[in-house]
């Protein structure tokens, strides 16, 4: 699963750029977004963070396009500065912080560690793998007769792909395995225990 990390171009998962900037925001104690008009929402993020996902803009929907060493040596000589701007996010800033606790703990890493935004984003995404990976662990050893069902999903190049970027799509994969695990071992047996496992798999979903 580590190479899918390291394999994905910088922001080529779907939506990965935006998903990057609310794991930003979320990590900067911001858990609500800014709402600048009726239309438009997002949050005040340092001004490298905009440009250095422009950095790829490339590569979407051009397959043709490849990762050059120019734009490598461009996004790796950016560095974090103390102004902030307002980045639009109309397509995460709804999301909840609960999906992005792997990668927010990748940046508050990548911050103690003083890394670049090409840094920041790396460790976002090892971040987001390490916690997908052991939520998926939690739903197969919970419900052990789902197991090749749930493999099934969980290892597909696209959930794996999704799991190793910034995205909460990840997260989502993963939570859904724990709350099919907790529903089964619920109806398996009527207790406490597993109510309560239940409920809180499902106030994460």
């Amino acid at each position: 699963m580590d190479y899918f990390v390291l394999l994905s171009p910088p922001f080529q998962v779907a939506d990965e750029p935006n998903h990057f900037m609310r794991v930003l925001q979320i990590a900067q104690g911001n858990l609500v977004g800014i709402r600048q008009s009726k239309t438009e929402s997002g949050a005040l993020l340092p001004m490298t963070a905009p440009m250095f996902a422009a950095s790829f803009n490339k590569l979407p929907f051009a397959p043709q396009e490849k990762v050059t060493a120019d734009m490598l040596v461009k996004a790796m000589s950016l560095r974090w500065p103390s102004s902030l701007t307002f980045v639009s996010l109309p397509n995460t800033v709804i999301y909840p912080p609960t999906s992005y606790v792997g990668a927010v703990t990748g940046v508050l890493w990548a911050h103690t560690l003083h890394a670049t935004p090409f840094g920041t984003l790396y460790l976002a995404r090892i971040g987001n793998l390490v916690i997908n990976v052991g939520v998926s662990v939690c739903a197969l050893l919970l419900s052990p007769e789902a197991g090749l069902f749930l493999v099934a999903i969980l290892i597909l190049p696209m959930s794996i792909s999704l799991m190793a970027s910034c995205s909460q799509d990840g997260m989502v994969l993963a939570l859904m395995a724990l709350g099919i695990a907790c529903t089964l071992r619920w109806f398996r047996e009527h207790n406490e225990k597993n109510a309560l496992c239940l409920l809180v798999s499902a106030a994460f979903l």
